[in-house]
This record gives structure tokens, sequence and C-alpha cells, in this order.
């Protein structure tokens, strides 16, 4: 009983230690898989301090600065929240505020996210990420036991999937992995569906599938339900065909709840009207190369990148062993469906991810926000694909020998192939070697020539890393040559040579993700410093701009709020206005970084901006404590309240206040003469607001004796009101759908003001105003969630039986 317990279970345990020995410096050490390094190590007012290191702390990997400056705070709000007993509907502290449900990101719902209901938000958050190699080997491992119904082939392609290129480069952003771990479960169901013919499969599909939709990246279960659709069509079976979107329909409607706002979010924000980031969309031909060699133009944790656009879009990295073994797998491409679907669906995944017409007609239609995402992101599908081929291929070579037609495959085969990829890889590395040598040599022409000698020496560095990682993919092909002649050879050793093919491969896909994933320590994931201490000190309601300090959002981790913002998706009407605010037109391009530049702009001081923060420069540029704020910070409004080391921060004496009284609008409905309304030097910002349609109360000037802003969880607020005529309260929080206003606890209508921002009609008297945000695509979206939980009973009756 127990030897059978055991047999089953091996795999698992395997995995679980193989996650361990991965993460060990945060069981072992403590040590946190968060870039924190970025924030004390980079930016300022953390950089004037070492945290205990003698020059400053060293920054392992740069490159994953949006763990800390978006994911990890909207997370660590969302939980908040919920622990003080709300729901976590908005998010206050970025771009006036904006939501934080509806944010795909911030995956609020996701059923993952109980580790932060039980622990510490950094252990949570620990854990978390941990549990991506975890739930992906393991999800993995089931698909392939179910289908090649051994336990090796199966356990490679789990590990191999598990610690794959794309699960290890978006390792810390806790999202990505996250929807992919469901992909091989998905595939699973559908096999089951289809095998065992019962209902009961459909709901587990349609459940994970929600899951997946709840992990917030809507990209991944784009083409994960592209894939699926191909791998249902592949099987030639209508009913199965329908079945699988009957199932997907039913799954999107059991998260409708969070899908509807979702939508209705991507809707109303700048993603739709965005271009893709950093000029690649796509991943450049030359990059084919980081299939073989991942780091051949270099990786950015060691400072030595020099590759075309962003390092995380560039790689499709599985490892070589999986690649070779792949490889030996589609000899079987034109006899075997199950190898011929994976090798087409790795062909399209390199389709949609290079720039080819099929993947440009994707970007153009721009459908999902898409236009704005990268096309590699597709490459999770090849890696997927080919953690499978190799998994098969690993079956064919130590079953070559044996009479199974379905694996059966010659010695020689493999060996060619073997000896293939060893050509590939040493002309890849003569290649770079010869390149590299005619480099050597103009160098040595052109020493008088400064720009030509730059030139050449900077191609020479490049060649040099190039030569460099291309040794260690070279010696894994070696070995796997050595490992195959023995085991043609030699029968006896056959396992052993196996378990060296399991060895190799953990050394490599080991050794890039060690490389690649930093570990912080607890203590320097946001700690305060005197700069942070006296702005959380005093009075609010007020906002902050980081200036030339703290850079996107991380003022958020300490409760602050600010006008500017860095996301995904927010509010177009919002980035518009930020467009205006910064010297430029509404129609203008927009762009996921929503910055104010422009400190001398009056609609700046609408936003209840009241504190700046600048550094002291020298002369030369160089951050100096003795030094002097730069020019553009030096405005007659603006006074300094408080200074530490290198960082001054400044006041804003023309600031507005966060709600306030006008007895005077104007009516535009035009954008280009609503700014040029505000922007008019005439129109007094204090006294008059710009709405878009008529009030339905008549406006009588008065006195104002008092008007407070309450803050509260949520983002929800509370103003009190108190003045002896009837006017227009404007507040500078965003208008947005499904907030509601209530006057003494009667809902009143909030007009849209100055573009962007809030005003309802006050009449005289003292009054509370509560503002609360019950989106009605949310309560739309769970009518339709519970409608569906409904016809769950009836499913799994039907269900248990099987249907032809």
């Amino acid at each position: 009983m127990l030897k059978k317990i055991f047999l089953n279970t091996w795999p698992f345990f395997l995995i679980f230690l193989l996650v361990f020995i991965f993460f060990w410096k945060f069981f072992l050490k403590g040590l946190l898989p968060i870039p924190a390094d970025i924030v004390v190590g980079l930016y300022y007012p953390w950089l004037d301090y070492k945290w205990g290191y003698v020059v400053g702390v060293p920054v392992k990997n740069p490159l994953l600065s949006d763990v800390v400056s978006v994911i990890y705070f909207l997370r660590s709000q969302a939980v908040d929240i919920l622990k003080n007993g709300s729901f976590p509907f908005w998010n206050n502290y970025s771009f006036s505020g904006y939501p934080l449900f509806a944010n795909p990101q911030a995956a609020v719902v996701y059923p993952l996210n109980i580790f932060y209901l039980l622990l510490p938000k950094s252990v949570a958050w620990s854990l978390q990420v941990i549990s991506q190699p975890l739930l992906a080997g393991i999800s993995m491992y089931l698909y392939l036991k179910f289908i090649l119904k051994t336990t090796l082939s199966s356990l490679f392609g789990a590990i191999a999937f598990a610690f794959s290129g794309f699960i290890i480069i978006f390792l810390e952003y806790n999202v990505h992995a996250h929807a992919i771990i469901f992909l091989p479960l998905l595939f699973l169901s559908i096999e089951k569906l289809f095998s065992e013919k019962r209902l009961l499969w459909g709901v587990i599909f349609s459940f994970l599938l929600g899951s997946q939709i709840l992990a917030g990246y809507s990209q991944i279960t784009f083409y994960s339900l592209l894939a699926l659709l191909l791998y249902v069509i592949f099987k030639r079976n209508l009913q199965l065909t329908f079945s699988f979107l009957f199932f997907s329909l039913l799954g999107m409607a059991l998260v409708a709840f969070y899908l509807i706002p979702a939508v209705e979010f991507l809707g109303l924000s700048q993603r739709v009207y965005e271009g893709s980031q950093e000029g690649l969309a796509f991943l450049p031909w030359q990059e084919i190369v980081n299939f073989f060699i991942p780091d051949f133009f270099g990786n950015p944790a060691t400072a030595n990148f020099w590759g075309e656009g962003n390092y995380t879009n560039l790689v499709g990295y599985t490892g070589i062993i999986p690649l070779i073994l792949a490889s030996i797998s589609l000899t079987r491409v034109r006899e075997n469906n199950f190898v011929s679907f994976f090798f087409y669906l790795l062909l399209l995944s390199l389709l949609l991810a290079l720039p080819t017409p099929f993947s440009s007609l994707f970007q153009e239609i721009k459908m999902f926000g898409l236009g704005a995402a990268s096309a590699t992101r597709v490459l999770f599908l090849a890696n997927f694909s080919i953690s499978i081929l190799g998994a098969y291929g690993l079956e064919m070579l130590y079953k070559r020998k044996l009479e199974n037609r379905r694996f059966k495959v010659q010695s020689a085969e493999i060996i060619r192939i073997l000896f293939l990829f060893m050509a590939i890889l040493l002309g890849i590395t003569l290649g770079v070697f010869i390149a590299r040598e005619i480099f050597v040599y103009y160098e040595k022409s052109f020493q008088y020539h400064e720009e030509s000698l730059k030139i050449i020496k900077t191609w020479e560095t490049n060649l040099k890393v190039a030569i460099r990682n291309t040794i260690l993919p070279l010696f894994f092909t070696f070995l796997m040559v050595i490992t195959a002649l023995l085991m043609a050879k030699i029968r006896k050793i056959e396992k052993v040579c196996l378990w060296m093919v399991f060895v190799f491969l953990i050394a490599e896909l080991f050794r890039f993700g060690w490389k690649y994933t930093p570990f912080t320590k607890k203590e320097l994931l946001f700690p305060k410093t005197p700069v942070i201490e006296f702005l959380t000190k005093q009075e609010k309601p007020f906002r902050i701009l980081g200036g030339d300090v703290i850079p996107m959002n991380m003022w958020a981790a300490f409760g602050l709020e600010s006008p500017a913002g860095y996301d995904a998706v927010y509010p177009l009407r919002y980035a518009q206005f930020l467009n205006v605010v910064n010297g430029g037109k509404a129609g203008d391009s927009v762009s996921r970084y929503g910055d104010i530049k422009r400190f001398d702009s009056p609609l700046m001081d609408l936003t209840n901006t009241k504190y700046i923060l600048a550094l002291k420069y020298d002369r030369s540029g160089r951050v100096d404590q003795k030094g002097n704020i730069s020019y553009k910070f030096q405005l007659p409004k603006f006074k300094p309240v408080f200074e530490d080391k290198s960082v001054v921060v400044l006041e804003n004496t023309q600031v507005k206040p966060r709600a306030f009284l006008v007895y005077d609008y104007q009516v535009e409905t035009e954008e280009d003469k609503i700014f040029k309304t505000l922007l008019d030097s005439n129109f007094d910002l204090k006294k008059k607001i710009v709405l878009e349609e008529q009030v339905s109360g008549t406006l009588r000037e008065g006195n104002v004796r008092g008007v407070s802003y309450l803050e509260e969880i949520n983002g929800n607020s509370k103003v009190l009101v108190n003045h002896d005529g009837d006017g227009l309260l404007f507040v500078s929080d965003p208008y947005y759908p499904g907030w509601k206003a209530y006057l003494d606890g009667k809902e009143t209508k909030i007009y849209r003001a100055n573009y962007t921002f809030r005003a309802v009609f006050v009449p005289k008297g003292k009054h509370t105003i509560n503002f609360i945000y019950e989106p009605e695509s949310f309560k739309i979206g769970l009518v339709i969630s519970l409608a569906s939980l409904a016809l769950l009973p009836g499913i799994f009756i039907y269900g248990a039986k099987k249907f032809n």
C-alpha cells in the first residue's frame, strides 16, 4: 500500500523539492523574492542612505521596477481595504483616483490571494511567487501523465515548463505565470471531457478558465483560449467543439462580476488608444537565437544586455535540453496527431511573436488593448509546446529499442539531430568569434579615428558577451550527445543516463533562473526616511508629486496620494487632462506614464497637489547635498518647507483645496473649448468651473462658513458644507461611472467638472455629501455570475452521466 502511494506521489514531492531548492534563499535565509533593492538602490530619498552597505545597495535586476512601482502596492492596497471590512473597488493613491477592483494587475479576487488574508504581506507575496513554478509543474505533470502514461517523461516536461524562460522572466511580477499555470489543466479537462464524455469535466474547465481570468493577465487568457479552440478543432469532433464553446462562455459568466467592470474600465482607458511601448511590439528575427542561447545578447542582471528593445520581450528560452528532445519528437510529426498539434502551436506562437503579416494584423485590430501590448507575450505558448514536445522526445529516446510503434525511433536519427544541434551552436560560436577577430583587426586600423574606434570597441565587447554565453548551451549539447551515445551502446546504464538528462535540465534552467531572479532583505522593502516621515505627518487631504525624487506610485506604499501615476490601464479622460497640464493637447498620444512635468501650470494647482519633491544638483548636473534644485522648481509659488540631505520638499502656496464651493460655471461640450477656457488667464479657477451640461438648480452666491473633506476607506469620501448660498461643490476626484453622491442621505446628480473631475449642486445650509463608488457594471456582472452558479446543480446532476 505504502509502496503504491509512493510510486504515485514521488513526482509531486520531487517538484516540491526543486521549488524549495530554487527558492532556498527565502526558506533558509529569509530573503524575499521581490526586487526591493531597486527602491533603495536607485531612487531618492532612499539613495541618500546606505542601508547597511558600504557604498549603497547593489541592484541585481533593474528591469523589474514594475514589480515595486505598480503590482506590489496594488495587491497591498486591496488587502488593506479587505482587512478593514470594505471591498476594494477604488484606488485613490495614483491618477487622483482610479478603479482598483477592475484593474487586472490588482487581481483582487484571485483565489491565491488567500495568502494575504492569513499572513504578513511580504510573506504572502513570497509564497504567491513561489506557488507559480510549483503549480505550473504539478499541472503540467498531470496533463502529460494522462497523455503519455509514463512518469519520467511527464516529470521532465513538468520541470521544463515550471522553470521555463517566460515563467522565470515574469516570476516576480506575480501576475503572468499565475495565468499560465492553468493552461495544462485546461488542456487536461478538455481531454477528460473528450475521453470520458462527462459534463462534470466541462464544469471543471469553466472554473479553471474563470480562475485564469481572475489571475489578471487577459492577454494570456486570450492566447490560451485561441490555443484551446485550435486543440478541439484539431480533434475534429463537432460535439466537443460546441461543448468547449459552451463551457468557455460559462467560465466567463461565472466571473462576470469582475469581467464586466474590467471590460468597462478597458473601454474607458487610455489603453485602447495607446501604441506599443518602447518601440518594440514584435520579436526581432535575430532574437530567435535566444531559443538556443538565452543570453546571447547579454542579460540586464549582469549589466551587459546589448539586444534590441526590452529583455522581457525577447525570451523564448525553454532550455537547450528540451529543445533538443523536442526536435527528436518532430521526426514523428506526420504520423502522430499529438506531436503535430504542438508543433503547429509552436509555429503559430512564433508567427504571432515575430514581425509577420499575421502578427501585424493582430496589432492593428487593437482588440482587448492588444495594440498596446507586446506580441511576444505569446511566447509562453512556445515554452508550453517545447516542454510537451521535449517530454515526448524523451519518451522516444528512452523507448527507442522497445517494440512500441508509438515511440520507436532509430538511434541514428537521434544522433543526427544531436550533432545538428552541435553544428548549429558551433557555427554560431565560430561566426561570432570570427566577427570579433575582424573587429579586433579593425580596432588597430582605426586607432586614430575616435568615433570609429568607439563603435568597434563596443561591438568587440558585445561579441565577447555572445561568445561567453554560448559556451554553456554548447556544453550541455555536448553532454547530450555523449549521453545518447552511451544509451545507444550500453543498455544497462540507460536509466542512469536518463537521470543525467534530468540533471542537465535542472542545471541549465536553475542557472538561468538564479541569474535573473533577485532576492532581497525584508528591511529594504519601502523603508521610511525623514522626507517620507515629514510627508506622512502632514494634515490630509493633499497630493504630492515625486518630481525628480520618488518615482511613479512608490508614494502609495506610505499612504500618500498623487495626481500622477503609472499603470497599463487608467481613465482616458484623465490621461488627456495630463496632456494639457503638460502643455500639450488633449488629443495628443497617451501613455501609461501619467506624470506632471509642467509645475507652472494652473491646472496642476487644481489637482490638490500641495507638496513637490526636488533634488539638489551641482553645476555639472550631479546630485549634490550642497547644490541647488533645478530651475523648473524655482517658481514663486513654491517654498521649501523641509530638507534632508539631497532632497528638498517644496510646498505649493497656490494649491487648491480638495473640495471647494463655487457660484458660477460655464458650459462647454467640446474638449478643445473646455481646456481653452480653463487655461484662459481671465478664468478664475477658484471661483468658476466648466461643466458639460446645465445645472438643474439656480446658483446664488453666499458666504462660505466651511468646507471639510473627510477621506474614508476605499476612496469613498464625505464632505461637510456650511454656506448661505446655492452653489456647486467642486471635488478634484475623478468623474467615473459608478460614483454616486448623497446629499444628506438622498442621491444627487454628479456633474463632470473641469473635464475630468466632479461637482454637485449644494443648496444653502449645513449639509453632508457622501461620495460612494457603487459600479453598476459590478452589479450586472454579479447577477450574471449568480445566475451561472444557479445552473451548476443541474449540470452536476446531469454531468454524472455520459453524453453521446
